[in-house]
């Protein structure tokens, strides 16, 4: 899942991606993944994102944020760093918080708050963040020796060849950081452009979920035919919506209505089945193929020492057998 806040004029422009295949939980039942209506979108400006989701079954406050570099006037730096502590202060307090900021500031030792890893030279922007660490309790994981390995430059000049900075980072709320596994700067991570100076701030972090959640029933719909869609068959379609008490909280009233609206789409708007491609096996075999694919699946989710052998040995005789019969 993709949020964005889009750039203004070419300025700015800041995301947050939050997989929906990659497992939040697991258990012997199979795993749980984040789904869209887990999260909401606070503010979306061009250099601050806020999003509150719930991984794991943990309310979770994500803030992805780009600061002004140092060749900002001094009085801007610290206006933009003001105007994200008024944010924040206005935000859910006493939930995890998440900040992904291009901070383009220079910290040093302040413990607890930042360790003694690559420290910087305290300019305009370091000795903001750092008021940010101290108001609401965050911390620095690349900062610390018990966590960072390697080497610690998020930012290299793509136009003179100079020594890194450290501008990039992860910071979360200090009572998570014991649960902070790795911290890296990821040079392995490849955006397609040779004129690259920003490289991934990485910490790996062991979430101790609360809650488990198999996929939902996932709704889809034939985007021609709503298209395609006449008059009487909106109407139709808009002629119930359903009643939620004002006192609802915000998440939970989108969230009924987006259930709604994705189940109308998928019941008026269905998407035709898939038509089978031609092939030299016939519908036996491919049955048998389905067969096998779901008996894998049910396997690999159970983790028993089964095997498909004989179903793979039926599957292979037959397809030997249409072979023959079809050049005989």
């Amino acid at each position: 899942m993709r949020y964005i806040g889009c750039a203004q004029q070419g300025c700015g422009g800041v995301e947050l991606w939050i997989s929906c295949s990659l497992p939040m939980t697991s258990t012997p039942d199979g795993n749980g993944y984040f789904q869209r209506s887990d999260a909401t979108v606070l503010i979306a400006e061009p250099e601050v994102l806020v999003v509150k989701a719930v991984i794991g079954g943990i309310p979770t406050l994500f803030l992805v944020a780009h600061a002004p570099h140092r060749g900002h006037p001094q009085q801007d730096i610290v206006q933009w760093w003001q105007k994200l502590i008024d944010l924040l202060h206005k935000q859910p307090q006493g939930i995890r918080t998440i900040l992904l900021c291009d901070a383009n500031a220079g910290v040093n030792e302040h413990w607890p708050y930042t360790g003694d890893v690559f420290p910087q030279t305290l300019d305009a922007g370091g000795k903001e963040l750092l008021r940010l660490l101290r108001t609401f309790d965050l911390c620095i994981p690349s900062t610390f020796a018990d966590t960072h390995r390697g080497p610690s430059e998020t930012w290299h000049s793509a136009k003179v060849t100079t020594g890194g900075n450290r501008n990039d980072y992860v910071i979360l709320s200090r009572d998570i950081r014991n649960q902070c596994l790795d911290s890296y700067v990821d040079t392995s991570l490849d955006a397609g452009n040779q004129a690259i100076d920003h490289i991934a701030a990485t910490v790996i972090i062991d979430w101790m979920p609360t809650t488990h959640r198999g996929r939902g029933l996932q709704h889809t719909w034939d985007r021609d035919k709503i298209r395609q869609a006449d008059e009487a068959t909106w109407e139709v379609f808009f002629s119930d919506w359903p009643s939620i008490p004002w006192d609802t909280d915000l998440t939970t009233h989108m969230a009924q209505i987006e259930d709604h609206l994705h189940k109308k789409l998928h019941d008026f708007f269905p998407r035709d089945g898939k038509k089978r491609r031609l092939s030299c096996l016939d519908d036996e075999i491919c049955d048998l193929m389905t067969q096998k694919n779901r008996l894998k699946k049910v396997l690999c989710n159970s983790k028993l020492p089964m095997r498909t052998t004989s179903t793979m040995q039926r599957i292979t005789e037959l397809a030997k057998t249409r072979y023959v019969h079809h050049v005989d």
